[in-house]
């Protein structure tokens, strides 16, 4: 009987899940992580480019942020434009942009003299190993889960001029795809 109400007791619980999202990488040889048990998230969200009417590709966004509630921590967005599924993506050969910080936030690398942010549109790779995804929901979206790595071999900050090396970086990601809702 025990047994049964811990069973029906967690399946009730909404935070019953076992998938934990995550993410690790090294940046300049110092070991990063961040999961979703801590206030932290590691997404993937694929949708249309807005900015770009003539060109309206499905664009990837692989967010990592050790906080979600404006707290400066690490955190990493890559960008890639003509998102196809799971591969190999390189910024260079294929448009995006990554950005990492170490004790940020986005809103700040958007400030004019930001001294914590490091970007590039070249020298990184994302390989999307998994991209499962189930059908549309009510709002047309699909969800599912995604995983894969990345590394970039030069990021800039463009007002100290210093840069910064990403390395081994993994991930794991709640991954959805908006492109079906936007129709």
């Amino acid at each position: 009987m025990r047994k049964a109400l811990l069973l029906v007791a967690l399946t009730a619980c909404p935070g019953g899940g076992t998938s934990v999202f995550s993410a690790s990488y090294t940046l300049d040889g110092q070991p990063r992580a961040v999961d979703d048990r801590a206030g932290g998230r590691v997404t993937c969200a694929v949708d249309s480019d807005p900015r770009d009417a003539i060109d309206p590709a499905p664009v990837l966004t692989l967010a990592v942020t050790s906080s979600s509630d404006g707290h400066r921590g690490p955190g990493l967005y890559f960008t890639v434009h003509a998102f196809h599924g799971a591969g190999s993506y390189r910024l260079g050969t294929d448009r995006g942009q990554a950005i990492v910080f170490d004790s940020a936030t986005l809103g700040d690398c958007a400030r004019a003299d930001d001294t914590r942010c490091f970007s590039t549109t070249e020298s990184c790779t994302l390989e999307l190993t998994e991209w499962s995804l189930g059908d549309p929901g009510t709002g047309g979206a699909r969800v599912g889960t995604g995983a894969g790595t990345f590394t970039c071999d030069t990021l800039l900050n463009a007002t100290s001029r210093d840069t910064v090396r990403v390395q081994a970086g993994t991930f794991s990601c709640r991954a959805s795809d908006w492109t079906g809702a936007r129709h």
